[in-house]
């Protein structure tokens, strides 16, 4: 008869976390909601551990939609300068944007190419509130599936939180009742009176 190895006893996974985030981050802020909330049952516990999670989620969502239109810059940029350039200068629309792509890169690297830019797009009236404006507009529908996803994660964690305050409220009640139950089954002590040493 073959024996196996018994296996080692795995601590509870972590929720994924990304590869930039911090693992010691995350454990401290769980260990807040365990002291705040002070889980008292394995169920208690699950939501509590549910609720960091969401939180946690919470947080990192909003910083991704921030990076997402970060990313969104140079081609919001390149779009711009490419509407500003003058085709006519330029000879054809495929030498204006090649223009406007080298200008994007030098707007991102050096001061000089920031002034360029700069007057350029000012020609139209533009700023680099324009340049976020529109690193938003090509990033709208990623952005807008972002927002739906904290709206959920948040009411998630709300109804964590409300199950955790159900959930003792329920055990509260069912704690009176058995105590009621039992002061209904069991008489009062009887209570001894001693005779008195006259016979009385």
């Amino acid at each position: 008869m073959t024996h196996t190895a018994p296996r080692k006893t795995r601590r509870l996974r972590e929720p994924g976390l990304l590869a930039t985030e911090s693992r010691k981050q995350f454990l401290s802020l769980r260990k807040e909601f365990h002291d705040e909330i002070k889980p008292c049952c394995a169920t208690e516990r699950l939501y509590c551990d549910w609720v960091a999670s969401l939180t946690w989620e919470i947080r990192r969502l909003p910083r991704i939609r921030d990076e997402l239109i970060n990313a969104a810059m140079f081609g919001a940029l390149t779009n711009l300068l490419a509407q500003v350039l003058p085709a006519d200068e330029l000879g054809f629309s495929l030498k204006r944007d090649t223009r406007a792509e080298d200008l994007a890169r030098r707007w991102f690297t050096n001061d000089k190419g920031k002034k360029e830019v700069a007057a350029l797009l000012a020609r139209l009236g533009l700023d680099e509130g324009a340049v976020e404006a529109e690193a938003y507009r090509l990033r709208a529908k990623e952005i807008e599936g972002l927002d739906l996803m904290i709206t959920s994660k948040a009411k998630g964690r709300e109804d964590a939180l409300r199950f955790i305050g159900k959930l003792r409220k329920n055990l509260g009640d069912r704690l009176r009742q058995s105590s009621a139950e039992k002061l209904e089954e069991n008489q009062p002590p009887t209570l001894v009176t001693r005779m008195a040493k006259d016979g009385k």
